[in-house]
C-alpha cells in the first residue's frame, strides 16, 4: 500500500517522502523515494496538503500569498 508524507523543512522548501510495498505469492517489492523541492516565494506554507490519488499520483496543492482563505 502506497504511503506518502510533505513536510515544510524550511520556510521555502518542502520535503516528499514516499514509499511502497507489495506482496504476492511469487514476489515483493519495496520502493522509497525522497525529494527536497524549492518553493516561490507566493506560496502559503501553512496551507500545502499532500497526498495520492487511487492511482498512486502524487498532489500537492496550496494557497498563493493574497488567495487564500484568510485572505477573503
Amino acid at each position: 500500500m502506497p504511503m506518502c508524507d510533505v513536510q515544510v523543512v524550511k520556510e521555502n522548501r518542502i520535503q516528499i517522502y514516499a514509499k511502497n510495498y507489495e506482496k504476492t505469492k511469487e514476489r515483493q517489492s519495496k520502493n522509497k523515494f525522497i525529494k527536497d523541492f524549492e518553493l516561490g516565494e507566493k506560496i502559503e506554507t501553512f496551507s500545502l496538503q499532500g497526498g495520492l490519488t487511487a492511482e498512486g499520483k502524487l498532489i500537492i496543492s496550496a494557497y498563493a500569498k493574497g488567495h487564500g482563505p484568510a485572505d477573503d
